[in-house]
């Protein structure tokens, strides 16, 4: 069984972690997927969690002004 995990914020990863810690005990595939949504704050919880995800879809970019 595969589970994707779907993620942007750092509330997100933190409310998360300990679900995906217990997925992976149990020896099912976890598939980690982040937005982007807010790239600093989401980096630095994913590393106080030991997390990588597996996909980033970067979705927030600089926007270009006009």
């Amino acid at each position: 069984m595969r589970i994707l995990t779907v993620f942007g914020t750092r509330p997100e990863v933190i409310k998360l972690a300990p679900v995906i810690c217990a997925i992976k005990r149990r020896g099912l595939d976890v598939i980690l997927c982040a937005s982007g949504q807010h790239r600093e704050m989401l980096d630095q919880m994913l590393e106080v969690f030991s997390l990588r995800p597996d996909f980033d879809l970067m979705l927030c970019r600089p926007t270009s002004r006009r």
